[in-house]
């Protein structure tokens, strides 16, 4: 009597005593035993190796994002189809998950190079979320960016052109934002020093080597500032008060003399 493969896809065979006549019964049973429980192990193996191999089969072709077919191979077993349609299945997600990065990404070129927003006509409309989501991030980038290139305009003391950006508004404001920058700082820096408070440096700009040596600088001609308008005030009462001193004694220089 036959029954399915093992590891090596081999019939089992049904062992009978009379073929083992040099065996007691009871080694016969373990014999018997033994070598059934080896052939389902085998069996198993046999069968898990060809579920790996149909998985990655399946994985392979669903990332070609085509519609889902079984190799014949694969039919007779359901263990082993059910493995093949389980890896196409998954990449047939990472596949959507690549076109989805894929129109992202030419949507975010599409949006910071400023190119009027336009679906491409090949693109699916699945993907058509992807593409405006990108776009939408492409368009804060430059934002963002401009208002950076602003900042380097003043850094490197080039001439500021108000009309940059001139028909993007939100982008034209980030870029005066990011020129008018070093001018904040520098107001913010030279207020605290002339009031000669403690120096607390702002956290967006902790991580900006230029702007940090502008607000110690300015802070520092405020506080000299400071230090001159205290000399200078104490220079005036000196004054004042030399000046009450010299009249006063004067006067009572002449009181004494009416005395007399």
């Amino acid at each position: 009597m036959q029954k399915t493969h093992g590891l090596n896809e081999l019939p089992f065979l049904d062992f009978h005593p009379d073929q083992f006549g040099q065996l007691s019964m009871a080694d016969y049973s373990w014999y018997k035993y033994g070598y059934g429980e080896g052939y389902e192990e085998g069996k198993t193996k046999r069968t898990d190796e060809l579920k790996k191999k149909a998985k990655n089969a399946g994985y392979k072709y669903g990332l070609s994002n085509e519609d889902i077919w079984t190799p014949n191979n694969y039919m007779s077993n359901t263990s082993v189809k059910e493995a093949y349609e389980l890896g196409f299945r998954e990449g047939r997600v990472k596949a959507v998950e690549k076109l989805k990065k894929a129109s992202e990404d030419d949507g975010f070129k599409a949006g910071y190079n400023l190119i009027p927003l336009t679906i491409p006509d090949d693109l699916p409309k699945v993907y058509e979320a992807s593409f405006r989501n990108g776009y939408e991030n492409g368009y804060k980038a430059k934002i963002k960016d401009a208002f950076q290139e602003g900042y380097m305009i003043h850094y490197n003391s080039l001439e500021y052109d108000p009309n940059t950006y001139l028909k993007y508004p939100d982008i034209q404001q980030s870029y005066k934002e990011g020129y008018e920058m070093p001018d904040k700082y520098q107001k913010i820096a030279f207020e605290i020093g002339s009031k000669n408070e403690a120096l607390i440096v702002p956290n967006e700009i902790r991580e900006n080597d230029y702007l940090l040596e502008m607000f110690y600088t300015h802070y520092q001609k405020g506080k000299d500032a400071w230090h001159q308008k205290k000399e200078l005030y104490n220079t005036i009462f000196y004054i004042t008060v030399l000046t009450l001193i010299i009249v006063g004694y004067f006067l009572y220089q002449r009181f004494k003399s009416k005395k007399l």
